[in-house]
């Protein structure tokens, strides 16, 4: 059936019950926790957060099927007009993701107040959103059906095919306000060597990468056009800086590899990188220096940041060894703070989809009394 395709594409969606009851604003150490709820007799899951604290997801119901949503008044809210799956949101509170196309594969999907919009596909293949920027464009790539990939940005006008560098694969990552696109293609049909892009919405240009021969793959573009990501220096794999003209290697804090994964409005970048002691930790780059913003271990295990807002706060998550788990993590002020203990009533927050917005707001998904749900939490003045 149909709707099982749209649940076996999804993939990353797990499948476990939760209370439609909200529980009350609970508060600790400085912040309120709100419980979003989920739809009945399903659970709720974050995937964004706008600056003015809205939280954006998708939710399942008893019969498991998925319908975005947008947080208003403390609760989730149903947007579109059926089922579908949000992974990005803009400041409007517009979102993107899955929608179950009429031929039954999935297709880009925009969701703004009741209207679901299908945006097409490339091909018939399986359409995977990265970013919507404010507006309304959507960036992301399509699995052919010979498992080659294509980059596309997708309006209301229709899904573009951005097509590659020369090779088999392509992928587009983020998008600014401005609809520059970054990401990354492969260049010839025979090699899997993948060079930064960037795109204006037809076509792709090669920006290249730290060194002549090396990788390349983005992950973050600001509204100045600076873009962050990973690549190979001649000798190692290093966090980058892109200004528009030129790379600048950011370095590592005395190991050997790095890699960037957030840049803010004024350029702040943050990542991980390898100590000299051979520890990988969250760094947030500034002003020229890279400073190790720590981890809840002394050594040993990982920690990283995913995102930074423009008061430097990071977002981000920690491993200890052995143990894959990513336990979430917000550095602010010289300090590493857990979430997973942050709150009595908020355990096992996933440390992989957690948002952070200028406000100092957090979105995430975790359980609140024993309950599946996406949360808010919001630092108290």
């Amino acid at each position: 059936m149909k709707n099982d395709h749209f649940l076996a594409a999804l993939g990353s969606v797990v499948l476990l019950a939760a209370s439609l009851l909200l529980a009350p604003h609970a508060s600790a150490a400085g912040w309120n926790l709100t419980d979003l709820g989920a739809f009945a007799g399903g659970s709720s899951n974050a995937r964004g957060l706008t600056p003015d604290g809205r939280v954006a997801g998708f939710s399942l119901e008893a019969d498991g099927q998925p319908y975005p949503f947008l947080s208003s008044g403390g609760q989730i809210v149903k947007v579109g007009s059926g089922m579908g799956a949000t992974v990005t949101v803009n400041a409007q509170g517009q979102s993107a993701g899955a929608i179950l196309g009429a031929d039954g594969s999935m297709h880009v999907g925009l969701f703004v107040g009741q209207t679901s919009t299908d945006l097409g596909s490339i091909d018939g293949g399986i359409n995977v959103v990265s970013r919507i920027n404010n507006n309304t464009q959507v960036v992301g790539y399509t699995i052919l059906a010979n498992y080659d990939e294509r980059a596309f940005v997708a309006t209301t006008n229709g899904i573009v095919n951005l097509g590659t560098l020369g090779g088999r694969f392509s992928r587009a990552i983020a998008i600014n306000g401005s609809g520059v696109i970054t990401g990354y293609s492969t260049t010839s049909p025979t090699n899997n060597l993948n060079r930064c892009f960037v795109s204006y919405g037809n076509g792709l240009v090669n920006i290249g990468s730290l060194a002549l021969t090396g990788s390349c793959l983005p992950s973050a573009i600001n509204d100045a056009g600076q873009i962050v990501g990973t690549a190979y220096n001649g000798t190692a794999s290093h966090a980058f800086l892109y200004d528009g003209y030129q790379f600048h290697d950011l370095g590592t804090l005395g190991g050997n590899t790095s890699a960037a994964n957030g840049v803010n409005q004024l350029g702040q970048v943050v990542g991980q990188a390898q100590t000299a002691s051979g520890d990988i930790r969250a760094f947030l780059y500034s002003a020229g220096h890279m400073t190790n913003l720590g981890s809840p271990r002394a050594t040993g295990g990982v920690s990283s940041a995913y995102a930074v807002n423009g008061s430097g706060q990071a977002i981000g998550y920690y491993t200890v060894p052995g143990d894959s788990t990513r336990r979430p993590l917000l550095f602010s002020n010289g300090n590493v703070i857990e979430l997973n203990t942050l709150l009595p009533a908020l355990t096992e927050v996933d440390g992989t989809f957690i948002y952070l917005n200028d406000a100092g707001q957090i979105a995430g998904t975790g359980k609140i009394n024993g309950a599946r749900h996406a949360f808010l939490l919001t630092p108290v003045p």
